[in-house]
């Protein structure tokens, strides 16, 4: 050679640049530095979406040449200053297809793949559906699962997370939708008919038990762990896992919680029986709409059962829709049961004020009364029975009427008679200073009753309400 040789053929039609043993068609080569090989257009300033070179790749297919791929160099739709860069492949049909762009921007570069101008750093484009991008694993362990992640799968606009059934499969054709939007915004896990009766949500399916779990550090994340919601079957169910409690609120305020034991509080955070109520400014419970007496519906009527067994609980009743009767009521039908009212009470003890009885006798002060009214029983014996002095202050008695206060008035009394009348009567009259009484009695008629005998304060007795008073105390008449 005569000089520096810059080019080389051999005997093999490779040509070398920079390099006397060309091992491909065109070698480029320099030493000690970067091998460069330039394509370009010069002249003036080139527009918009204007082609700068390209590197074909053809072939012979059936005795004619065939442009199999290609890249492609141009400035890009957007400006004269930027450029693109096409990878084009030929498709079944024989067309170049662009297969990835790369696509110069004001602020960088961004990658499409199926377009040649991709608004986001990596843009996915199809023209017909599935526009996906695969995870395949092509491992042996017979766990291993392909996964896609693609939109209009089902219907355009949608958007699916895929897995396929079995290992090496197709995620799309052989596979199922682990995760999925509709065009509506619905999101569906295990189902693609997420529907809602309004608005978009959630939509979880299990062709078993669907669950929703929350869990952190604290709880842990073991299969018993955290908070769930699931449904077993039509049953839905809220569980907390953990030992804290179930707190609902509203407007950023706690308004009920399940503790731990199952104690249910509203308006307290430590409830200490099963339901406890706490309202400092109004009633804390309301029970409206239905009356038991008579199986009517009113918003002004309420009942509340204690208890559950139809044939033994108590009623407690309000009929604003016939009599405006309060009912309390033992549905247990025997003569000695019956409604009790205690006092000085603890869980288990306490003191009988008074019994209804299941017969309608009412008893003060004793619980088996024997017949309408009955007062007092012997088991307090010495404080209002078989007392050693005559009494004579209301706490020694087993009923006090308060008597008239005005001088020749008459109250306190006792009525007998039929429903609408009475016959007779026993009452007192103001006799004057200290608190003195004349006990007086009455008979008559549905016409009236007249006062008939009295004892004065004095111990002497008349007859009639202005009869002379016979006797003193000790004699006899």
């Amino acid at each position: 050679p005569i000089g520096n040789q810059l080019m080389t053929v051999n005997y093999n039609g490779n040509v070398g640049i920079g390099t006397t043993s060309p091992s491909a068609d065109l070698h480029v080569n320099s030493v000690n530095a970067q091998g460069t090989v330039i394509i370009g257009r010069t002249g003036s300033n080139i527009a918009a979406s204007t082609g700068l070179g390209i590197i074909s790749f053809p072939a012979d297919y059936n005795s004619s040449p065939t442009n199999y791929a290609q890249i492609r160099a141009y400035s890009n739709a957007l400006s004269s200053l930027r450029g693109s860069l096409d990878f084009n492949v030929k498709s079944t049909s024989g067309s170049l297809l662009t297969g990835l762009t790369v696509y110069g921007t004001s602020s960088g570069a961004n990658v499409g793949i199926g377009t040649d101008s991709p608004e986001v750093l990596l843009t996915l484009s199809e023209t017909t559906n599935n526009t996906s991008i695969g995870f395949y694993n092509t491992g042996t362990n017979a766990a291993n699962r392909n996964w896609v992640i693609g939109s209009n799968d089902q219907v355009f606009g949608d958007f699916a997370i895929m897995t396929s059934n079995a290992i090496g499969g197709n995620p799309i054709s052989a596979g199922v939708k682990r995760f999925y939007i509709n065009p509506s915004g619905n999101v569906g896990i295990g189902t693609t008919t997420p529907a809602f009766t309004s608005g978009s949500g959630l939509a979880i399916h299990n062709d078993s038990i669907p669950r929703l779990k929350l869990s952190n550090s604290t709880s842990g994340q073991g299969a018993t762990d955290g908070f769930e919601l699931l449904l077993g079957g039509v049953d839905a169910y809220v569980y907390n896992y953990e030992g804290g409690s179930l707190i609902l609120g509203t407007s950023a305020t706690e308004r009920m919680r399940i503790d731990s034991t199952g104690n249910v509080g509203i308006g307290t955070t430590s409830p200490g029986t099963k339901l406890e109520v706490v309202d400092s400014t109004n009633a804390q419970l309301e029970v409206s709409g239905y009356s038991l007496e008579t199986s009517t519906a009113n918003a002004a009527n309420g009942t509340i059962f204690i208890g559950n067994n139809s044939l033994y609980r108590g009623v407690i009743d309000y009929n604003a829709s016939s009599t405006s009767d309060l009912i309390i009521s033992n549905t247990y039908n025997n003569a000695t049961s019956g409604i009790r009212f205690k006092v000085a009470t603890s869980d288990a003890g306490g003191i009988t004020a008074m019994k209804i009885r299941g017969n309608g006798n009412v008893g003060i002060g004793t619980a088996s009364p024997g017949t309408f009214l009955q007062l007092g029983t012997y088991a307090v014996a010495g404080k209002y029975i078989n007392q050693a002095a005559y009494p004579d202050i209301p706490s020694e008695h087993m009923m006090h009427i308060t008597a008239p206060s005005t001088n020749a008035y008459y109250g306190g009394g006792i009525s007998f008679g039929e429903a609408a009348f009475t016959a007779a009567n026993i009452v007192v009259r103001d006799a004057g200073g200290s608190g003195a009484l004349d006990l007086c009695f009455g008979t008559g008629t549905v016409a009236g009753v007249t006062e008939k005998m009295r004892i004065t304060n004095a111990g002497g007795i008349s007859f009639g309400s202005t009869g002379t008073a016979y006797g003193t105390s000790g004699q006899v008449l």
